[in-house]
């Protein structure tokens, strides 16, 4: 067994393990996020970009944990006719409140990249910092930065991703956000610095 596949069996194995033992105690709601952002570069077309998020709160294990799920379509608008337009992106992570307003998220992905089937597929892992400062009963403001990379370097995934913006509560369980992010990528085929802004909306059942 190689180094990688080492890494990423345990990796997994120690999400799957704290995630059953989370899911013992108490959880509150699911909550549903979609948004839709425009990612660009050099002031050149770029590409529409569509979330859907799935969350549930596990509980707490020291601190409070919530398992979320993320899906990512990254469409480029571009593209010439019979290429794939998308690139999809599906991670799963455990987000820890650990100090006050900051949290932290560990997750791990699959980034298809020309079909289910094709070689240039890869999975990745993803550490995220941040912070969620309430400003008012409603109005919150999230920061955060993002390190992810692909668990092979030849897929030249390594990037950084930073920003945040303003979200505001309609209703305890209706919530519209608005963002921004910058993100550098360091391989080959990255070098170019993307900017992303976009709209959200997440209901909580």
């Amino acid at each position: 067994m190689s180094m990688r596949t080492a890494l990423v069996a345990s990796a997994a194995a120690g999400m799957i393990s704290l995630t059953a033992v989370l899911a013992a105690s108490p959880a509150s709601a699911v909550t549903l996020g979609v948004s839709e952002g425009y990612k660009w570069s050099d002031g050149k077309n770029g590409n529409d970009v569509f979330n859907f998020n799935l969350s549930q709160p596990l509980g707490t294990v020291g601190v409070p944990v919530t398992i979320d799920g993320n899906l990512q379509d990254d469409w480029d608008r571009t593209t010439s006719k019979g290429s794939q337009p998308s690139v999809y992106k599906l991670d799963v992570g455990l987000k820890a409140v650990v100090f006050g307003p900051f949290y932290v998220r560990p997750a791990l992905g699959y980034c298809i990249n020309g079909g289910p089937n094709n070689a240039n597929n890869f999975s990745y892992y993803s550490v995220t910092g941040g912070a969620v400062l309430p400003l008012t009963k409603k109005i919150k403001l999230e920061a955060k930065i993002r390190y992810r990379d692909a668990f092979d370097g030849a897929n030249q995934f390594s990037t950084v991703n930073y920003g945040g913006g303003p979200s505001y509560n309609i209703t305890s369980k209706d919530v519209i956000r608005a963002y921004v992010n910058r993100e550098s990528g360091f391989g080959s085929s990255s070098r170019r610095d993307y900017i992303e802004a976009g709209l959200g909306y997440s209901h909580t059942f």
